[in-house]
Order: structure tokens, then C-alpha cells, then sequence
């Protein structure tokens, strides 16, 4: 198995991973992040913080809309579309994590999509569908939530 060398090798694409590469990749480090899910951003943009968030705009926008009469606003009954919610919610993570990659690249970072595991010092290796990829670095971060 060939080995790739990388100055700085982030585990984790969350909000802590993906600035910490970014910031590397802007320093002129040769850069790597890995993630396990199909997208970068982690948890908090792709099932947490992000998409919590979007949903509670939505159920806070039908509550100033309930209430809008207080206001001398008439607007009717007001009922909210789930289906909607939700398409508009995977919307705004799309956006966000397209932004993360797009950042990613821009920076020069090298993304690999697959589970990493450190293997000693200065090693990391990556588990994906079609096999493991090694990787040292002298600088490793673990950003992994």
C-alpha cells in the first residue's frame, strides 16, 4: 500500500475540522481532511444544529403569522406544509455543506470520503468501499465532534 504525505491530515469535517484544514490550506500546508458521511460539515450542519434551526425559522414564521392580527395583520388561517419544511430544510444543507467543499477545494485541501483511523504516529488511515488508503502527516487533528 502506497502511502500519501501531507503536512496536516484532519479527521472530521465539522465546524472545527473544516475551518482548522481550511486555515492550513491558506497557510500553504499540504492538507488532507477525511469524513465518514457523503458530505462535509458533520453533524451539526447536516443533522443537528443546521437543520434544527431551519425548522424552527419555519414553525416561528407560522407563529408571527398566527398572531399577525395583533398587529393589524390579516392573514388568514395559517397551517404549516411539512413536506415543504423539510424540502426547504435539505435546501439550506445542501447549500451549506456545497459551501464547505467548494472552500475545500478553493484551499487546496485534499478530501477523502471514508472512516479514518490513526495507526500510529504521524498515520492515518482511511477505510472506504473500495479500500484503505494510508496517509502520514506530521500534524494530525482530530476534530471529530
Amino acid at each position: 500500500m502506497m502511502t500519501t504525505a501531507y503536512d496536516v491530515v484532519v479527521i472530521g469535517s465539522g465546524p472545527g475540522g473544516y475551518v482548522a484544514a481550511i486555515r492550513a490550506g491558506q497557510l500553504g500546508l499540504k492538507t488532507a481532511i477525511v469524513e465518514k458521511d457523503d458530505r462535509f460539515g458533520g453533524t451539526c450542519l447536516l443533522r443537528g444544529c443546521i437543520p434544527t434551526k431551519s425548522m424552527l425559522e419555519s414553525a416561528s414564521l407560522a407563529d408571527h403569522a398566527r398572531h399577525a392580527d395583533d398587529f393589524g395583520v390579516n392573514v388568514g388561517d395559517v397551517s404549516i406544509d411539512i413536506g415543504k419544511v423539510l424540502k426547504r430544510k435539505d435546501r439550506v444543507i445542501k447549500a451549506n455543506a456545497g459551501g464547505v467543499a467548494f472552500l475545500l477545494k478553493k484551499n487546496k485541501v485534499t478530501t477523502y470520503r471514508g472512516f479514518g483511523a490513526l495507526k500510529g504516529v504521524g498515520k492515518v488511515t482511511v477505510t472506504t468501499d473500495d479500500g484503505v488508503a494510508e496517509l502520514s502527516a506530521k500534524h494530525i487533528i482530530l476534530a471529530t465532534g
